[in-house]
């Protein structure tokens, strides 16, 4: 599956398939979360995780 750049907004390639599979895990219960906004922020955590693997990829912070 090719994903645009524009979709990943500079995240790794695998980034997009990566989070839809642990949505997957996440809607089977392999994860205990108490809503929907827990999982939202469990992914969030993890794409900022991914984008701070390839620093090159953001402007530096001041």
């Amino acid at each position: 599956m090719l994903v645009s750049a524009k979709e990943t907004k500079g995240d790794s390639p695998r980034t997009p398939g990566r989070i839809a599979h642990v949505r997957g895990l996440i809607s089977q219960g392999h994860y205990r979360v108490d809503s929907e906004r827990v999982a939202e922020a469990m992914v969030e955590r993890m794409r900022r995780r991914v984008s701070l693997a390839h620093p090159g990829d953001q402007e530096p912070r001041r």
